[in-house]
């Protein structure tokens, strides 16, 4: 018996031996950026920061990063229990959040909560899922006084209602939670511009992807556009993004499917893919072009979210032992999976969302034994909305957000218009044998097509850095920033020389702006959310006070075509309960101005031009009235946006112009220049000129 209790004692001191020896070990494979992260989430919470964040770019080891933090955090109270609630969305995460914290803890016991999976009372942390806390019949069992600490996994995900039930039962959501809330994401900003924060005090950490790229924490890339032409015109959008429906009906075209076929097997030969992972639109779209892949010999299957647990189990490990070459999914890799044999990525499933994208790309960038970079084959220009995720808890005001839409589904139905009934015995044969005809060049046509399809052209770019530098010349001349502007979805007007603006109806006091802004000799642009100052504002303030005031900055990029693709997903969530003047498609109908409007006009304009025109007389205010009384609702709704903005606006002046003609001032200066040589002289008036004005909205 004694003999026993020595040898149940050795092996005990030997246990603890083991998991202080593998802690040291945990905490000596930590990088030194992640122990500066360590710092400062400590450095936070001592300056009264009970809600940080926690920004590192994807393949930054933000689960080491936070399964290392669990045990060094200490309750707020003496009476406050230990515990850790760790909160993922996605069953992915659940368990690689699990698997990491126990490896990195062998002292703690680490239980699951989700689906079947139930925690245990003696449970040190548990890693719930979040569709299985929300329900209250299994939230209800958690005693909030027994938890120090809630880690939210991928927090940028952390707005949605169900992240903030649970949050709310733990009394949590408020600046002075009782116990430490902190969020860790590779991508802290939301597609539909909602602010994060509500949910965190402080971003206290962030190392971005380019930071890691640099510092070889993360493989550069190669990064190629394949010249395919995909109709975006019949793509809607929903929630933020391309809806599902239309963009796979856009995608998951003949020409498309085999341009990748091609272009991988052209890429793959000259770059030697070994492991390419390709994003998908939809299940349609991923068997199909999985189908297309491997008629052309190549070695490919697909996962996608119906896919049998064991069956995709299955397929990745063959993925991560090369036995696969291509693997298509849809949605299903784009968050806290570990693939770091990736060395390629194909991305089939354009986006508007950049967070996304960022994700998408991410998926390749971890070290690898034998990986110098990543090849990254963009195929319908997503890239144009950007690759650096800009981390901010500022968002769109909750005044202009929009809600949810429905889309009533439709079903394609073919119509057999022959008749067979009223046709004769002859009639019908002569029918069909011209329909094989047709079937027979028609397949004959398709596969001319795709074999022309296959042989797709493209362009690389080596490496971010390239990649990003491409950006910023690109929006460095006047004529691309014009092009951009006038190739948007939305109307955007010229208020200023270096600030262009679209109204926000049905809100008539907010407005959205992008500037352009000069930072150390570069050009950034800025799109910002403003108000304009009401009525009785200005008049308890006897006048003195601007027109507008800026509430929020959505974003800032070198990219303008990145911001302006925000601006059009934050406006589009508007246009299914009101019509919109900001979007060119709802200018096709046009309608006359209102007699209402042309009142409010006219007084704004009469009072300017008796400023700027000498010469006023009645026959120009008749004139001025017969022109206003010609305007379509939409025009006049841009001047009255325009004025409302300043009366000294660009756009304002160039619609005085039309009306009236020259004022005086540039009467006198083209008088003066057509006394000289016109190449000689350098005026910035004749560089935005009217008759320009008339055919380009942005200009």
């Amino acid at each position: 018996m004694i003999r026993r209790t020595m040898t149940l004692e050795l092996k005990r001191m030997k246990d603890v031996s083991v998991r202080s020896l593998s802690r040291q070990m945990s905490a000596m494979t930590l990088r030194d950026y992640q122990e500066d992260c360590l710092t400062s989430v400590h450095n936070a919470i001592s300056r009264g920061v009970r809600r940080p964040a926690v920004v590192l770019a994807t393949g930054g080891g933000k689960t080491v990063v936070f399964s290392h933090l669990i045990p060094q955090l200490e309750p707020y109270t003496e009476t406050q229990g230990s515990k850790t609630l760790v909160l993922a969305h996605k069953q992915e995460l659940v368990y690689q959040a699990a698997s990491k914290i126990a490896s990195v803890n062998p002292n703690l016991k680490v239980a699951i909560d989700m689906h079947n999976m139930k925690p245990t009372e003696d449970a040190d942390v548990i890693v719930g899922s979040v569709p299985t806390l929300v329900r209250m019949s299994r939230l209800e069992k958690y005693d909030p006084a027994e938890f120090k600490t809630i880690i939210l996994d991928e927090c940028h995900h952390a707005t949605a209602k169900s992240w903030a039930k649970i949050l709310n039962y733990f009394s949590a959501d408020h600046k002075q939670s009782p116990i430490h809330v902190i969020g860790f994401t590779a991508t802290m900003e939301r597609a539909d511009g909602s602010s994060l924060g509500k949910l965190f005090d402080e971003i206290v950490y962030e190392r971005g992807l380019i930071e890691m790229v640099q510092n070889k924490e993360l493989v550069d890339v190669k990064f190629s556009t394949l010249d395919v032409a995909v109709d975006f015109s019949k793509v809607k959008t929903r929630l933020n993004d391309f809806d599902t429906k239309s963009l796979s009906d856009a995608m998951n075209q003949d020409e498309i499917n085999y341009s990748m076929a091609g272009s991988y097997l052209r890429l793959s030969h000259e770059f030697n893919f070994k492991s390419t992972l390709i994003f998908c639109v939809d299940i349609a779209h991923c068997k199909t072009l999985c189908g297309v892949l491997q008629s052309q010999g190549i070695n490919a299957q697909y996962v996608t979210g119906d896919t049998v647990k064991h069956e995709r189990v299955s397929i990745l490990e063959d993925f991560k032992q090369g036995k696969i070459q291509v693997l298509c999914n849809v949605l299903v890799f784009t968050e806290g999976t570990d693939i770091p044999n990736i060395d390629s990525l194909f991305l089939a499933r354009p986006t508007k969302s950049r967070p996304l994208l960022v994700q998408m790309i991410g998926r390749g960038l971890r070290l690898h034994e034998g990986k110098s970079h990543c090849h990254i084959v963009d195929v319908a220009g997503t890239r144009s909305i950007g690759i650096q995720s800009v981390p901010t808890l500022f968002g769109v005001p909750d005044s202009m957000k929009g809600s949810p839409r429905n889309y009533e589904k439709t079903q394609d139905e073919d119509e057999d218009e022959l008749d067979t009934r009223l046709m004769s015995k002859e009639e019908i044969k002569e029918q069909q044998r011209i329909k094989q005809e047709e079937a027979l060049k028609k397949k004959l046509l398709i596969e001319e097509s795709r074999r022309e399809a296959m042989n797709v052209a493209f362009s690389t770019i080596d490496g971010f850095s390239l990649l990003l530098q491409k950006d910023i010349r690109g929006f460095q001349s006047d004529k691309n920033i014009h092009h951009a502007f006038n190739s948007s979805k939305l109307f955007w007007i010229r208020l200023e020389y270096d600030v262009w603006g679209i109204a926000f109806p049905p809100m008539s006091d907010k407005f959205f702006t992008v500037r352009r802004l000069y930072v150390s000799e570069q050009k950034y642009f800025s799109l910002v959310v403003n108000t304009f100052t009401s009525r009785e504002h200005k008049m308890a303030a006897g006048h003195k006070v601007a027109n507008y005031s800026s509430e929020t900055e959505i974003m800032r990029d070198a990219n303008l075509q990145a911001v302006l693709t925000r601006a059009e997903v934050l406006v589009s969530q508007h246009t299914s309960k009101y019509t919109n003047t900001s979007i060119k498609s709802n200018r096709d109908k046009p309608r006359h101005a209102t007699s209402k409007q042309v009142k409010f006009v006219k007084a704004k304009v009469v009072t300017k031009a008796k400023q700027l025109y000498s010469n006023w007389s009645s026959e120009m205010d008749t004139k001025l009235d017969t022109e206003l009384n010609a305007f379509t609702q939409y025009r006049m709704s841009d001047l009255i946006f325009a004025i409302k903005y300043s009366k000294n606006s660009l756009w304002f002046r160039w619609e005085l112009q039309k009306l009236l003609g020259y004022p005086d001032k540039e009467k006198r200066l083209i008088d003066k220049i057509s006394k000289k040589d016109e190449n000689d002289v350098d005026i910035g008036f004749n560089q935005e000129s009217p008759k320009r004005i008339q055919t380009t909205s942005a200009q």
